[in-house]
């Protein structure tokens, strides 16, 4: 009975530890926002954040509103930020055609470059056809 009891405490004591600050805690923030070309929504795409000194990243799809929301938190820091048009699913309708001027498929030629905070954050991203 003792070395059971012992076993039982050896497992709740790892299982607390585990669960109790067994890692430091990451700050990370949600993204979401608006995607505009000449102050309209965009209707379709995709929005990439991606930060090389992280090697980390999230994508979300643009809606038919331009609104979009990342996939998942992302750690706080510096992000380049790339927008493209959506690629269909294979058996799926294809999303509306849009107009992204193709320098913003890049992190090089987009010109975003911004900054996560930990918590909510609303990133909006003008986009200008010249």
């Amino acid at each position: 009975m003792n070395r059971l009891f012992g076993v039982f405490l050896g497992i709740s004591l790892l299982a607390l530890h585990a669960g109790c600050g067994g890692r430091a805690h990451t700050p990370e923030g949600k993204v979401s926002g608006k995607v505009t070309l000449d102050g309209e929504p965009i209707k379709s795409g995709v929005v990439e954040f991606f930060s090389p000194d992280l090697g980390i990243g999230a994508i979300g799809m643009i809606d038919s509103d331009g609104a979009y929301t990342l996939n998942g938190p992302l750690t706080v820091g510096g992000y380049a930020v790339t927008i493209q048009p959506a690629v269909p699913e294979p058996g799926q309708p294809a999303p509306p055609p849009a107009k992204i001027p193709s320098k913003y498929a890049t992190a090089s030629t987009s010109g975003f470059t911004l900054q996560v905070a930990e918590g909510p954050n609303t990133i909006d991203l003008p986009l200008a056809s010249k």
